[in-house]
């Protein structure tokens, strides 16, 4: 895991310097805890985060890269699976340029990071995939650039935790989210 980790990282401190553009995504949402091999317990529960974000390639083309690294926050009500998590990886997302106030994407993110979860201490290293599908909104559409936007999604989240030496664990959830990009 930590070769991954490190990897990810040199591949992502590389890219940023020929970053393109940058976004801080800030979201919020709800998620359905389906599969929790930690505590076993399912549950629904609001979520919020962000992401910064670097832009490898430009909107004029179908297929957007980007890299991020970010946080989200889980409280699932009396489940102690509330989790914290720090993801830091790569994404691609996938455009429809279909016009300039509408831009469905598919989005495929996988991420390495790490997993607190409130009341209990340490952290929990994670492997992360990330599944979705969702539509970005330009507030200032201009042809070819990048601009604030806002955004709606659903994904399908899937992760093995290593915790504490016991055996891996696995959790996924859905998540609906809406947000705002900011265009830096």
């Amino acid at each position: 895991m930590k070769t991954i980790v490190s990897i990810l990282f040199l591949i992502f401190l590389f890219s940023s310097v020929n970053a393109i553009g940058h976004k801080i995504r800030f979201m919020g949402g709800a998620s359905y805890l389906f599969l929790n091999e930690f505590n076993g317990s399912t549950s629904v529960g609001p979520h919020a985060g962000f992401e910064i974000t670097y832009i490898l390639t430009p909107k004029t083309k179908l297929i957007n890269t980007e890299m991020s690294i970010g946080t989200l926050y889980h409280y699932y009500p009396g489940n102690p699976a509330n989790m914290q998590t720090i993801k830091f990886g790569l994404g691609i997302r996938v455009h429809l340029n279909i016009s300039d106030s509408i831009r469905p994407y598919f989005d495929h993110q996988v991420h390495s990071g790490i997993v607190s979860f409130i009341g209990n201490e340490g952290y929990a290293q994670a492997y992360m995939i990330k599944l979705g599908l969702g539509a970005d909104f330009p507030l200032f559409p201009d042809v070819g650039k990048e601009s604030d936007s806002i955004f709606f999604d659903i994904s399908y989240n899937f992760f093995h935790l290593n915790y504490f030496g016991q055996n891996e664990k696995k959790m996924g959830y859905l998540g609906l989210n809406i947000g705002y990009s900011l265009c830096l």
